[in-house]
């Protein structure tokens, strides 16, 4: 028993992290543009950021993509879909 809840205890820690990481780049992402964008709006897959939002956001998100990806570089972030 003690096995099996130190596996969950890791796959606790794990997704509290990501949804820590989610969490920080939308914070970056609202204050750059001044647009509320939650964390549940957004997936990160092996350095593409990925956006479920209004195609009027998603416009302003790729007008200012070279500074946002400039400042999400610090999250490994390579690029915006």
């Amino acid at each position: 028993m003690n096995l099996f809840n130190s596996i969950l205890e890791e796959l606790s820690k794990k997704i509290k992290g990501a949804e820590i990481y989610k969490e920080e780049v939308s914070l970056v992402i609202s204050k750059l543009l001044n647009i509320n964008i939650n964390s549940d709006q957004i997936s990160i897959k092996k350095g593409v950021l990925f956006l479920n939002v209004s195609p009027t956001i998603k416009s302003a998100l790729l007008l200012k993509k070279e500074v946002l990806i400039k400042e999400l570089s610090k999250f490994n972030i390579k690029t915006i879909v």
